[in-house]
């Protein structure tokens, strides 16, 4: 998530870059068949290259599975990006990218967000739900349009239909859909109505006076750090991701668990960072432990079980010391001080990068419950984890990618997955890398934004 992409200053995405994305919006797995729960979450599965389930998140009960998968899944191909794992404050003159479940948004250096991707509920950030474009029948923009309200950011994070902001005044704003009180406004019951439920297509600071140094949005939750390193999440609590101790509460949005509002993670625990993905999140603490809390169905929590929910951190086995850590969807993934790669969670493509597809059953899934290395012997300076893959960035600026590579989000030039690191394909030297739904992105140390994936088995540059 972090790169603004081609257009960004003004001109359209040029066709060369574009025509990836269309072959993709054009491809079969794009016909969406009604499913049949609405606590269940679906996007594109870039193994199968169809909509796959994915772990419990609540949805507004009025709008049809077909519309909810077809608006997330035309705002990721469109954006053809990847996706963050925590924002936090730009420490070089470098444009971020962050890519949720059906949007993008980015910040300039010089502190603008823009977004682009699916607008039905104001997740673009614009003052709109009506467009300004229509994809596939529905509200979007293909371009970056800028957020509305003059403010200047550090960074965003983008998550299923919101996105948050931390502002260089020191407050988080966000903006989208707000049914589970994932703006963290105090409310679940609006300040508007998009797509049949509660949103704000403005950003809206969230409540609580809590100053965070860093925040992260997964699927209807987000969790952020203040700067004394306490955590705070708000928004869905069905599987305990909030991480307060329990998962029946502390209040209801529209019938389900959840906390309209920042409310402390349990356990006095001092963090450096935090990612939430999907419906876990994990954070480091100053001594280098990695903790875990909310849904553990497929091992992503790390602590040895497969426990459906967890309401409280718990400690990743091992015993390694981290330096940060990235939650993905049934994934994770962290980067110890050495520079190691470990993984743990589902390994039914190799998503965990040791060179196999084996493991327990979790699920009806293959997977690990405790990290393994990642094979190779690569030392790395950060990692991201996707949907069902996952990128890092070598100490020699060298990106590699692992796990299912169906449109291309390893970005070697081929369509197979990969078991164990593959090299990134162009010779570029980057600074970050971010993996998302089915692409990926870096920003080289030139400050260019690169992204493969959703149809690109190479990476293409986007900026500037």
């Amino acid at each position: 998530m972090d790169w603004p992409p081609a257009g960004y200053a003004g001109g359209r995405i040029p066709p060369a870059q574009a025509t990836p994305m269309a072959l993709v919006l054009r491809a079969p797995f794009f016909n969406v068949t009604t499913f049949d729960s609405p606590l269940r979450r679906c996007h594109v599965n870039p193994v199968q290259r169809s909509l796959k389930w994915m772990e419990p998140w609540p949805r507004p009960k009025s709008l049809p599975d077909r519309a909810w998968c077809g608006w997330a899944l035309v705002g990721l191909l469109v954006a053809a990006c990847g996706r963050s794992d925590v924002a936090g404050p730009a420490a070089a003159p470098l444009p971020t990218v962050s890519v949720g479940a059906g949007s993008a948004c980015a910040v300039d250096t010089a502190g603008t967000a823009r977004c682009w991707g699916a607008n039905g509920f104001g997740q673009l950030g614009t003052g709109s739900t009506t467009g300004p474009q229509q994809c596939q029948g529905q509200p979007c923009s293909p371009v970056p349009v800028a957020v509305a309200g003059g403010l200047t950011f550090t960074a965003v994070s983008t998550g299923a239909q919101v996105a948050c902001g931390l502002t260089t005044t020191g407050v988080t704003y966000c903006w989208g859909e707000n049914v589970v009180g994932e703006l963290g406004n105090g409310t679940s019951t609006g300040p508007e109505a998009c797509g049949g439920g509660a949103c704000s297509s403005v950003p809206v600071a969230i409540s609580g006076q809590v100053t965070l140094k860093a925040v992260s949005v997964g699927s209807h939750f987000a969790c952020g750090l203040t700067a004394a390193g306490g955590a705070f999440c708000w928004g869905s609590n069905n599987v305990g991701q909030l991480g307060v101790g329990t998962a029946t509460g502390p209040q209801s949005c529209q019938g389900n668990q959840c906390s309209p509002q920042p409310v402390p993670v349990a356990g006095r625990l001092t963090f450096t960072a935090i990612s939430a993905g999907g419906s876990v999140a994990c954070s480091v603490t100053k001594a280098g432990g990695a903790y875990c809390w909310g849904f553990g169905g497929s091992g992503q929590l790390g602590d040895g079980t497969t426990t459906y929910s967890v309401a409280a951190p718990v400690a990743v086995a091992g015993q390694l010391v981290f330096n940060s850590v990235s939650a993905g969807d049934r994934s994770t993934c962290g980067i110890t001080t050495s520079g190691g790669a470990y993984c743990w969670g589902e390994n039914s493509v190799g998503e965990l990068g040791d060179g196999t597809t084996t493991g327990q059953q979790c699920g009806g899934e293959l997977c690990r419950t405790v990290p393994v290395a990642v094979a190779g012997g690569l030392v790395f300076t950060g990692v991201s984890v996707g949907n069902n893959f996952a990128c890092g960035v070598t100490t020699t600026g060298a990106a590699y990618c692992w796990g299912a590579n169906g449109v291309g989000q390893l970005g070697n030039g081929t369509t197979t997955p990969s078991a164990a690191p593959v090299a990134v394909a162009g010779g570029l030297t980057f600074a970050a890398v971010s993996a998302g739904n089915a692409a990926a992105c870096g920003v080289t140390t030139a400050g260019a934004t690169y992204c493969w994936g959703s149809g690109s088995l190479v990476p293409l540059r986007v900026l500037p």
